[in-house]
């Protein structure tokens, strides 16, 4: 099967995902292939173990032609779950248990501020944008445990749709193939810090087995919002699936 058909039949799959989850509006029609995407805001790269659903179907080059088409399927589910299901609640939480609580007497003191010295406009103003900014990447990595773990119900909603053994053998496939993001974000390389060794558990019988235990992990992996192979596939084994509601 060549990389055109390969590509159509991932759209059809994923045409099918919206239908079963219900998902009416921006239905990906094109599928892309890259391993870092262009945001609005700088970039984003693609782990071998993710999808990207943002009008495209976005798909991580470096192991294109690796899995069969449907072997994609849990990972768009998954995907689709988290941007179209679950994004909203995410987007909610930040504003709410973080965004809100700082800005609101940041305002306060921007109001008192430009009242008591109006020819520090200016200056004042500044004050605000910065600690907007402050305050946007603070949400950002404070929110992470949370965003994480939204990802792993995402996660539990695309097995009950697809099954939990087809979503277990395809991250265990990706996780085989040793691929450099993968490995990183197990150990926790991503920064060069406190690292944590994260070693494969090896899937039997729907069990997973301990081959080495968790070891303290660095600032990279508590701030992380991108879960590892290895905790998605613990998340599955030992918590009851979610629902697609």
């Amino acid at each position: 099967m060549n990389d055109s058909s390969d590509d159509q039949r991932i759209i059809e799959i994923t045409h099918e995902l919206c239908h079963q989850m219900d998902i009416a509006s921006l239905i990906p029609k094109k599928v892309v292939w890259a391993d870092i995407i262009a945001l609005s805001k700088g970039s984003m790269k693609v782990g071998s173990d993710e999808c990207v659903t943002n009008g495209e179907i976005v798909l991580p080059e470096r192991i294109r032609g690796k899995l069969r088409p449907d072997e994609w399927t849990p990972i768009i589910a998954s995907a689709l779950a988290f941007e179209r299901k679950l994004k909203r609640r995410v987007m909610g939480h930040q504003l709410r248990r973080f965004f809100l609580p700082g800005f609101l007497p940041l305002a306060l003191i921007v109001v008192v501020l430009m009242i008591s010295n109006p020819d520090q406009a200016y200056g004042v103003m500044g004050l605000l944008i910065s600690g907007i900014i402050i305050l946007l990447f603070l949400t950002k990595y404070l929110s992470a445990s949370y965003v994480r773990s939204m990802r792993l119900q995402a996660d539990r909603m695309a097995a009950d749709l697809v099954g939990r053994d087809k979503m277990i053998d395809v991250l265990r496939k990706i996780d085989e193939m040793k691929l450099k993001d993968v490995e990183k974000r197990k150990r926790g390389d991503l920064v060069g810090r406190d690292k944590m060794i994260d070693v494969l558990r090896k899937i039997d019988e729907m069990k997973l087995k301990d081959v080495e235990k968790r070891k303290r992990g660095g600032l990279k992996v508590r701030f992380s919002s991108r879960p590892t192979i290895t905790e998605r596939n613990r998340n599955l084994l030992a918590q009851p699936l979610g629902k697609l509601a």
